[in-house]
């Protein structure tokens, strides 16, 4: 069966006024992804909304996402820099979809370092919420939060050390508000991605999920969300597989 792929490159009309983040994070409704990049070098940051919310992703873990941000204004100082670090975080703290109240987040150190950080239910909100606030924060950073008509548009926004959407500002950081792992993968090395979640049928379990893909930033500015394809053959397997076919066919020939 055929990937299906989905691109969401930005916009340049989405992003022309170089501040808007637009993160959807109502409490009534689906929080979204959004990317936030740290540049430890020059102490800035960039944030993208991802405009896919956690029900989608929830539905569809599969599918290749793809995100172009090497036309964005707001990255333009990131290409080519080789020591940045990026995460990609959602939440929803409402409890009127148990299916998905929780958060999403990539883990450096995989599942095991969120199961260890977020052994039941009480650990979930808190982090949760610290994902939630910093969308708000995103958007004020913008000067324009999501006001309910702006949902897909994929905005970008800059900060530096003194704004409030700054990445080691607001107490985020690599461990997103030290919620007791660490969520940063370094560019051009790809990273897990995972839901913890309420469990559904009593409303008090932790769940803790792997997604199916994993995300990879470039330095060159491409994003992707793509999920673990099969480890091909090596061509040398495939030669002696078909130099093995051949001696049995010459064999029956020589028995005949």
């Amino acid at each position: 069966m055929k990937m299906k792929i989905l691109v969401a490159a930005v916009a340049l009309a989405a992003i022309s006024n170089g501040a808007n983040a637009a993160i959807a994070n109502l409490n009534a409704q689906q929080g979204e992804l959004y990317l936030t990049v740290f540049d430890p070098s020059a102490q800035t940051s960039y944030h993208l909304d991802l405009g896919v919310d956690i029900r989608e992703m929830f539905d569809d873990s599969t599918s290749t996402r793809t995100y172009d941000m090497s036309t964005d204004a707001n990255f333009a100082s990131f290409v080519g820099q080789t020591d940045l670090r990026y995460t990609i975080t959602g939440a929803d703290v409402s409890f009127t979809d148990l299916d998905t109240y929780g958060f999403m987040s990539t883990a450096r150190d995989g599942l095991s370092a969120i199961q260890a950080a977020i052994p039941h239910d009480g650990f979930i909100n808190p982090t949760a919420i610290k994902i939630h606030d910093m969308a708000g924060t995103l958007n004020a950073q913008g000067a324009g939060p999501y006001n309910g008509s702006n949902r897909n548009i994929d905005e970008s926004a800059f900060a530096s050390i003194g704004d409030i959407g700054y990445y080691a500002q607001s107490g985020w950081g690599d461990t997103i508000g030290n919620a007791g792992f660490t969520a940063s993968q370094n560019v051009d090395t790809s990273v897990g991605f995972f839901q913890i979640q309420i469990d559904p049928n009593d409303g008090f379990t932790s769940i803790h999920n792997q997604m199916a893909g994993s995300w990879l930033l470039t330095n060159a500015g491409t994003l992707q969300y793509s999920s673990v394809s099969a480890v091909p053959v090596p061509a040398a397997v495939w030669l002696f597989g078909s130099g093995l076919i051949g001696l049995a066919g010459i064999a029956r020939r020589k028995n005949a």
